[in-house]
């Protein structure tokens, strides 16, 4: 009955409000805003229509979250629609609305969102009950500003700021609210108060979990990042940025049938999770806010910062250019046009202005970069560069200069390693203050790199960043003292003598020479003569070169663009003998691997060293030194870490190619010189000016531009051959890239072969200083020519490897295959002490009725006859290489072990040790996946180029395809866990790739080729005597090989995990034997504390392997646990001769002088258990845990097994041992076990402890 009464007094109210005029302030009509689809003359609100229209408005946000746009709000809730709800509900209500024109003034003010929120959150509102609860929020002074809320869990209907704390600000809503009501309340508070960002108002901002933001379009992967921060293209509501001067563009949704949306592009940079990052967001932000007040154009400025969820995020204007490394990649044509030439410089006017600025204003950038300056190309008359990431610049006290610095530490990250000055090298690590000159030093080397794109294009620049890989400077050791790189000035001056004297290019290089790449700095920041300039007086001088270019046409005429040739580049070096240092290591400054530049020394050897990436995108391997002087240059080089002098420096991580022409000339002789020379129609020449212009020994000893390459390539077979050469390394155009070549290779400058040349095959033509001989074109397999190669090979293993003889080869198997005269199945006593061969293969992915074994049921037959085209491919092969060697018997493991036999597999399985330390030799099938795939397939014939003639012959280049790495370490074959110990137990072993075939023993490996392949870490394992190699090391050497071989066994496949430590035992007991210590569960007495300090290598954690009752192995060993380990590193986590071992605080289980000899039978060992001072979180981050890491702290113990060696002062050191914990085992029984391993400071251990016996 109240509803029409209400609805006719609406009617009346809008009546008389017509009768009279409009008072003073009162808007014009015109000016009102008008809701979506409610009339403003309507006399009553449709709740339920008013709804509709907020459903309607809402948008998708990147995450599919819909929200409503900060526009729709004003367009929704108007003074007609706020005056006709809350009139009528004055009239329903029965109090508490006396006074409603402050509440409708106080909606329209600050309660548009509440209005909102209120109306959506709950579906049975009285118009009466809506206004009082938007009274109760008045009276409680809560408005869209205090948005969002939470709900009091103490106090019903009481809800509390979030952006205060439940104690603060709280608000008594009026009536019940259900947790329904409450929940809806929430939905549609995080749908309506979404965020709006002003670049001049609120700069840091919080959101509660579970804020939608008003981002349409988040780009999945980051376009950008650096050492502490991820940048990724975003697309941002229109309504929902304020006073930013960027372009607006229409996005279209995804979905079909949306209306496009004016919208934003912006970048958000996302700090990536790692230590101390919360301290850089919050120095950036900090500063990003600060560097609002910039008044130069060119300094990138913030929108915000946030924190949303787990994200630490900066909001900038999107740089739709890129930066201006892209822009000389992509704009080659600009440096030809004066226009834009001019344009550039006017550019560097700027950005120097901004540095003048931030240096004037007490800041250093520290990291700038051509990466760091961005190109806003919307803006304006051809956009503006801008310098970003000026939030992790240092901010100080005005007029605080470095001398007044000291003992204050910089709190800015190192920056881009590259740009660095030489004083970055002096207070590095030490938290000293940096001058702002540092800035100028990176500029200079800015500009050089811009100057060298104008005159000879964006190869130029890659190609030099390739000759330059550190810095631009480097370090006399011996007196202290730093210069500018020779390469650096040999560039510098190329450039004076191409460069007009009379120019704005030769001004702009005077300035690079004289003014930023200067070594000196004064100790304030004042212009000093013969020290770095600062800021202000280079921009002045750039300005100036800038105002005469306007004027002086002739000052500034774009380049003609040359050819740049690192032959031309060539420095002649001072003749020096004293030691420099670059980037910590030493090196010789006339050292060089090719006449074309001053070369650093590559990084010290590491365990798998990372292939560094140049700026051309390519991947080099960094060849490990070794020590070696060359008379010539007096280049010395000294290998690792020049601090740590170990033995285990002897290690070698590298593979060397060694022609072997005396091997190759006798196998020739035999077999004849044809049988190597390539076909004439596939070898004509067909050089390009370019290739037929340059000497043989000369031809790829250059840099390349591929672009120009693969034009090349098209009408020149040796550009050609290059080309696919690289290709097959995965190096495509646009790159440029430096070559070097010797006599017997082309290769990446410092990384991996491309092409290997060879000397035609005359016995009338000495190879000494030549190419050598070769096998361009390989051998058909099954040929007599290729088993007279393999005869070869054992012939002079036979002959000459002393290494190689076994006093054991009259033992045999227990049973082997008979080859000669049909096939069938033989025991010990047929065989006697004949001559066998061992196949190692993969048994592959077979069906029950594809395998060929033997069982009880068939092995009588198999000892009469076995059927030859019965046997899988891969056994026909092996027989046929065995027969091709003059080999009478065989022995693969599937025919000569009982399958279907636990007793005769167990029995057997225990003697892989003799069945391939005994065998003649063994057949490794690398490239075969299963038993059906065989092995003697012929490979892919490789593509051969004749070379121009050096008066020594013809000769040849070929794709270089010597790569035993990848084409048996990592071939099916030893992937398996089994064949580890059959490798390394076997005296040699011929492995059959797809590519070619190998031969190893103990002398190293040769290639089908018949080119020598040496590696020392490897010759480990080719071995003939398994492990003697390892004696002539060094102690800690050997550690290293046998921590190596654990490492590798780790991430090997099993088809039943329980094999793992069964399959390594013959070697195991090989090892201890030779190097005279004892050996259990893949840990050595002599080595037991260093050889439990593993960890797993993955992200992903291990799995505890289940075994059979009855067959122990301890959890500290890594044979108990699935997946892949690594040792703690002997040169940078556990140096040698740089930790003590803590033998107070563990019992060796192998001593039986302290009575717990026994412990390595029962698979245990005893140690000091102490609690760790440390909260989980703490715990988590340092401890490697093995296979869970849901522990207690108080829960979990520590068991120190060394210490790093300090000085007597230093109390608190680095301790390293295993994390225990106390759990049941099968038997019911509590029991400590290894769970994980860490290093600790001894301040976060416990004292006082107790011992335990660790299972």
């Amino acid at each position: 009955m109240l509803r029409p009464l209400i609805e006719f007094l609406c009617l009346i109210m809008h009546f008389f409000r017509s009768l009279f005029p409009k008072q003073l302030g009162d808007p014009p009509d015109d000016e009102v805003p008008k809701p979506l689809s409610v009339a403003s003359e309507s006399p009553c609100v449709d709740f339920s229509k008013l709804k509709d229209n907020v459903a309607d408005a809402l948008c998708d946000n990147y995450e599919n979250r819909d929200f409503l746009p900060h526009d729709k709000v004003d367009e929704l809730v108007t003074k007609p629609i706020v005056e006709s709800a809350i009139f009528a509900a004055s009239l329903e209500a029965s109090k508490g609305l006396e006074n409603t024109t402050d509440l409708v003034q106080f909606v329209l003010s600050k309660g548009k969102q509440l209005f909102l929120i209120f109306l959506m959150s709950r579906k049975d509102w009285s118009r009466g009950d809506l206004a009082l609860a938007l009274k109760s929020c008045k009276d409680g002074n809560l408005n869209d500003d205090s948005l969002p809320v939470g709900f009091s869990k103490e106090q019903p209907s009481t809800v509390y700021s979030l952006k205060t704390t439940e104690e603060g600000r709280l608000c008594l809503l009026f009536g019940e609210w259900d947790r329904d009501h409450k929940d809806l309340f929430d939905t549609w508070q995080r749908r309506i108060a979404v965020p709006v960002f002003d670049s001049e108002g609120a700069f840091r901002f919080q959101f509660f979990a579970g804020q939608v933001l008003p981002f349409l379009e988040i780009s999945v992967l980051p376009t950008s990042g650096g050492a502490f921060g991820a940048v990724s293209r975003a697309v941002i509501h229109a309504e929902h940025v304020k006073n930013m001067v960027i372009p607006t563009y229409y996005w279209n949704a995804p979905k079909k049938g949306h209306t496009p949306i004016a919208s934003h592009e912006v970048a958000i940079k996302k700090a990536i999770i790692q230590r101390q990052v919360e301290h850089y967001y919050d120095k950036e932000a900090g500063n990003l806010y600060r560097g609002r007040g910039f008044k130069s154009p060119h300094l990138n400025k913030s929108v915000c910062a946030y924190q949303h969820n787990q994200d630490l995020c900066l909001l900038f204007p999107w740089a739709h250019g890129g930066n201006f490394g892209d822009y000389w990649r992509e704009r080659e044509n600009d440096a030809r046009d004066r226009s834009s030439v001019q344009w550039l410089f006017k550019q560097l006017v700027g950005i120097f202005e901004g540095v003048a600025e931030l240096n004037e204003n007490n800041i250093r950038h520290g990291d700038l970069k051509p990466e760091n300056i961005l190109w806003f190309k919307h803006e304006g008359n051809g956009g503006i560069f801008r310098i970003a990431d000026i939030g992790l610049a240092t901010f100080h006290e005005r007029e605080a200069n470095t001398k007044d610095r000291k003992g204050i530490p910089t709190q800015t990250p190192s920056g881009t390693s590259r740009y660095e000055p030489p004083e970055m090298e002096e207070t590095r690590g030490k938290g000293e203050p940096r001058s702002r000159q540092y800035d100028m030093w990176s500029m200079g080397c800015i500009v050089l790199e811009f100057l060298l794109w104008l005159a000879y294009g964006h190869g130029a620049i890659l190609a030099f960043r390739i000759l330059t890989p550190h810095y631009f400077w480097w370090k006399n050791v011996q007196d202290e003292t730093y210069h500018v790189d020779d390469y650096v000035i040999a560039v510098m001056e190329k450039l004076t003598t191409d460069f007009e004297s009379d120019s704005a290019f030769m001004d702009l290089l005077k300035i690079v020479q004289e003014a930023l790449l200067v070594i000196q700095i004064s100790s304030e920041y004042k212009s000093v003569s013969g020290c770095r300039e600062i800021a202000g007086k280079v921009h002045e001088q750039v300005e100036e070169i800038y105002s005469r270019s306007i004027t002086d046409e002739q000052y500034l005429r774009p380049l003609i663009r040359r050819s740049f040739s690192a032959s031309e580049l060539s420095r002649p070096q001072p003749k020096r003998n004293e030691v420099h240092q670059k980037d910590g290591k030493l090196a010789v400054p006339g050292q060089s691997e090719s006449s074309t530049a001053t070369l650093k020394l590559p990084s010290p050897a590491k365990e798998n060293p990372a292939l560094p990436e140049t700026p051309a995108g390519i991947r080099i391997g960094i060849r490990a030194p070794t020590a070696d002087v060359n008379a010539q240059s007096q280049a010395f080089r000294i290998p690792g870490n020049l601090s740590h002098q170990e033995e285990s420096s002897n290690l070698n991580y590298d593979w060397n190619s060694v022609p072997d022409n005396d091997f190759a000339a006798d196998f020739f002789t035999l077999v004849g010189w044809n049988v190597a020379r390539p076909e004439s129609s596939k070898t004509d020449m067909r050089p390009c000016p370019s290739c037929a212009s340059r000497s043989p020994e000369e031809l790829f000893d250059r840099v390349y531009d591929l672009t120009d390459l693969q034009q090349q390539a098209r009408n020149c077979n040796i550009c050609s051959l290059l080309e696919e050469s690289l290709h097959r390394k995965g190096i495509r155009a646009p790159k440029v890239v430096a070559l070097q070549q010797d006599a017997a290779h082309v290769r990446l400058r410092n990384g991996p072969n491309l092409l290997s040349l060879y000397s035609e095959p005359d016995p009338t033509i000495p190879t000494a200083n030549g190419a050598p001989l070769g096998l361009s074109v390989l051998l058909k397999r099954g040929s007599p020519e290729f088993f007279q190669l393999l005869k070869e090979w054992t012939r002079d293993c036979d002959s000459e490897h002393d290494m190689c003889r076994r006093n054991d080869a009259s033992t045999v198997p227990t049973r082997l295959i008979k080859v000669d005269n049909g096939l069938r199945l033989v025991d010990a006593e047929e065989a006697k002490s004949s001559r066998y061969v061992a196949l190692s293969h993969c048994w592959g992915p077979l069906k029950d009725d594809e395998k060929f074994c033997t069982y009880k049921r068939n092995i009588k037959q198999l000892q009469a006859y076995i059927d030859f085209d019965a046997l899988p491919r891969t056994f026909r092969d092996a027989v046929t290489v065995s027969r091709g060697l003059g080999i009478d018997y065989i022995w693969i493991d599937s025919l000569c072990i009982i399958q279907d036999d636990d007793d005769d597999w167990q029995k057997e399985s225990r003697k892989m040790e003799q069945v391939f330390s005994a065998a003649y030799c063994t057949i490794g099938a690398s490239s075969a996946k299963s038993s059906l795939e065989g092995f003697l397939a012929d490979p892919s014939p490789r593509s051969v180029v004749a070379l121009p003639s050096s008066g020594r012959g013809p000769a040849y280049a070929c794709i270089d395809i010597d790569d035993f790495h990848s084409d048996v370490e990592l071939a099916p074959l030893n992937s398996r866990g089994w064949v580890l110990q059959e490798r390394a137990l076997s005296r040699r072993t011929i492995f059959f790739t797809s590519t070619q075939v190998y031969w190893e023993c103990g002398a190293g490996i040769h290639c089908e080729t018949l080119a020598r392949l040496e590696n020392s870490k490897i010759a480990l394992l080719g071995d003939a005597n398994f492990p003697n190699a390892a004696v002539g090391h060094y102690r800690d050497g050997r550690q290293l090989l046998i921590q190596d071989l654990y490492e590798r066994y780790s991430g090997l496949a099993f088809t039943n995990s329980a094999d793992r430590s069964v399959a390594v035992e013959g070697l195991q007991k090989r090892l201890a034997r030779t190097l005279n210590t004892n050996a259990a569960f893949g840990v050595f007495e002599a080595y037991f504390a260093r050889g439990l300090l593993w960890k797993r290598r993955d992200f992903k954690l291990m799995r505890p392997i289940l075994r059979p009752r009855g067959h122990r192995v301890p959890s500290w060993s890594s044979l108990s646990k699935e997946g892949r380990i690594k040792y703690m590193d002997g040169t940078t986590e556990l140096k040698f001769k740089e930790v003590e071992w803590t033998t107070r605080e563990y019992e060796n289980p192998f001593d039986v002088s302290n009575g717990s000899g026994s412990g390595i039978e029962k698979a245990t060992f005893k140690g000091y258990a102490r609690k760790m001072n440390l909260p989980i979180e703490d715990i988590l981050r340092i401890v490697r845990f093995d296979c869970h890491e849901e522990y207690k702290a108080n829960e979990l113990r520590y068991v120190v097994l060394a210490r790093n060696r300090t000085a007597e002062k230093q109390v608190d050191v680095r301790c390293h041992g295993l994390v225990i914990h106390e759990e049941q085992n099968a038997s019911g029984e509590s029991v400590y076990v290894r769970v994980g391993m860490g290093s600790l400071k001894s301040s976060a251990i416990d004292t006082e402890g107790v011992w335990v016996t660790i299972h």
